[in-house]
């Protein structure tokens, strides 16, 4: 099995590859030091390494800065929710009367009533589906989902101020 070991400020990490892909491996391999790898790992048995990283558990990985503080996947799950809240006083804005639906229904009968583009309301589908699995699966958040929920955000701005 292919592997990469690395030293890290915990001590000496192995990275595991797999017989196909070796994800790991080019995650690490792909970006330049200095970084923080979120992942999903255990202590081995041998005192060699520190921990090992198993093929496909780098959860998250950040090369620098995202805006001004490191990426702390706990805030992003905190504002991913943040993003479904927004989106349910959005929604409130389209229609004023009272509904019992949930979130993903109301999104869905707007979209089949013409109230939502297609496009817009696959954006909002996808805050939704990133916000419940950020807060019921106990993986953590990745930079990239959490980039993408605040880009789908973004374009929901920019469709409701052209047309509410």
């Amino acid at each position: 099995m292919p592997y990469l070991e690395c030293d890290t400020d915990i001590g000496k990490v192995v990275f595991l590859g797999d017989n196909k892909t070796n994800q790991n491996i080019l995650t690490i391999k792909n970006n330049l030091p200095p970084f923080i790898a979120w992942c999903q790992g255990y202590q081995p048995k041998t005192k060699e390494y520190a921990f090992c990283i198993p093929p496909y558990r780098i959860i998250g990985l950040t090369v620098g800065l995202i805006g001004e503080q490191l990426f702390n996947p706990d805030e992003a799950k905190k504002k991913i929710a943040g993003l479904q809240r927004k989106l349910s006083s959005l929604l409130n804005k389209i229609e004023s009367k009272k509904t019992h639906e949930n979130l993903l229904a109301r999104v869905n009968r707007l979209s089949e009533e013409n109230r939502l583009s297609k496009r817009i309301a696959d954006f909002m589908r996808f805050i939704i589906y990133l916000s419940d699995s950020a807060k019921y699966d106990p993986e953590t958040l990745t930079v990239s989902q959490f980039q993408t929920g605040e880009n789908a955000w973004k374009a929901i701005e920019e469709w409701s101020d052209i047309q509410i």
